[in-house]
């Protein structure tokens, strides 16, 4: 996109922008690299993307500004290895960092704690049972961000979950209270998690715990868990280059899905290997 071409998407912007001062600061904001991303209309509906290689390097991954979200363009960003995040009042962000961060279920680190809780069943399991509240819930405002960006994108989950698109995980407490779950996209054998809350020490680690399992059960290789930070890597995550990333995408995306995905079949092991469960929901003697 060349600069007047720019320029004419930055005042298209503004104009929208001065109904509402903050989004007008929102764009100011913007940081003067981002500027050399890519920029989609404001009412474009974004289902192919520039080649990812062109992401910026600062910020890092950032590969194009604008445009709406919709079912249609978050998936279509998801099976090309684009996920979206951006602030409040700024114009959406689409990302493709270099390295990436995923989590190889085999990989998922079980801190003692994780292994005695889900030994005792401190929480019951289930997938899909809550998607809207699970996401309701990842969505509500925290004290380090009052204006989760989760929000604004909440009812396009929902939407691509009617679809079989998206899924939840959720841990259910002994009052049979929803206590802290896990919400992702899934297309094939790819599959991402989104964001994960908890209102019970530990819940939303259980629940990604028992995906993790479930995925090694059913021979999923990865999760895409999108930006490296500490707290992932507390889990076991790990960044791998981006082209390695790709491959995965490339491999998973077409691969057809397990018969029996989204049935509790196991529970995380020693180690967190997967154990069959017995009808009743209990683990079966080895």
């Amino acid at each position: 996109m060349n600069l007047s071409e720019r320029l004419y998407w930055l005042a298209s912007y503004s104009l929208g922008a001065l109904r509402k001062p903050s989004n007008l600061r929102g764009l100011l904001g913007l940081k003067r690299t981002a500027f050399e991303a890519h920029w989609f209309a404001p009412r474009a509906e974004p289902t192919s993307f520039p080649a990812l290689d062109q992401a910026l390097a600062s910020p890092p991954g950032l590969l194009a500004i604008g445009g709406k979200v919709t079912d249609v363009s978050l998936f279509a960003a998801f099976q090309a290895g684009i996920f979206v995040c951006h602030q409040a009042h700024q114009p959406t962000k689409w990302w493709s960092p270099n390295p990436r961060m995923v989590l190889f279920p085999e990989d998922m680190y079980l801190q003692k704690t994780l292994q005695r809780l889900i030994r005792n069943d401190r929480f019951a399991i289930s997938f899909n049972q809550a998607f809207d509240d699970v996401v309701d819930a990842c969505a509500y405002p925290r004290p380090n961000s009052p204006e989760n960006w989760v929000l604004p994108l909440a009812e396009t989950y929902k939407a691509l979950h009617r679809q079989d698109r998206a899924f939840s995980v959720e841990a259910w407490d002994k009052e049979g209270a929803l206590a802290g779950g896990v919400f992702g996209l899934v297309s094939n054998r790819l599959l991402s998690v989104e964001s994960m809350f908890t209102r019970v020490n530990h819940a939303s680690k259980i629940a990604l715990a028992h995906l993790c399992a479930h995925l090694r059960h059913w021979d999923y290789p990865c999760i895409d868990m999108q930006m490296p930070t500490d707290h992932l890597a507390s889990l076991g995550c790990r960044p791998i280059p981006r082209a390695d990333y790709l491959s995965l995408v490339e491999r998973t995306r077409n691969a057809p899905p397990h018969p029996q995905l989204w049935s509790v079949d196991v529970k995380p092991g020693k180690d967190g290997r997967p154990e069959l469960l017995r009808h009743d929901g209990r683990k079966m003697a080895s």
